[in-house]
């Protein structure tokens, strides 16, 4: 009964020495924190951010580039031996080209000035 006694006083004073108080301002940061609406405003945040950085970028040039490869192979005749000769050949391109819509009815202008307002 003592060693019971015991052992229950060392482990409440062990449970009681781990819990410490908080601060109001601990409290108010935790609660920060862990609330749902202040993690969904800042998503919300990130939005509003990443439409303003796609409405200036829309004032940019588009640029595109390609490149092209293409391998042929078979056999002809040559009309001058009358004999199969085989043709390989090997064709390759390279493009670039760039577009900036002049007038698009103030589309641009419009989104710029929306993305400012949020």
């Amino acid at each position: 009964m003592r060693i019971t006694l015991i052992a229950i006083l060392t482990l409440t004073a062990v449970s009681a020495h781990a819990q410490h108080s908080w601060t109001v301002q601990q409290c108010m940061q935790y609660a920060v924190a862990h609330n749902h609406e202040v993690k969904r405003t800042e998503l919300e945040l990130d939005n509003y951010m990443a439409n303003r950085t796609g409405a200036i970028g829309r004032y940019l040039p588009k640029v595109d580039m390609g490149i092209g490869a293409q391998y042929n192979f078979g056999r002809t005749i040559d009309p001058e031996t009358n004999i199969y000769t085989d043709v390989s050949t090997f064709n390759n391109g390279y493009s670039l080209s760039a577009s900036f819509p002049f007038f698009d009815g103030f589309n641009r202008l419009h989104a710029y000035v929306r993305s400012k307002t949020r």
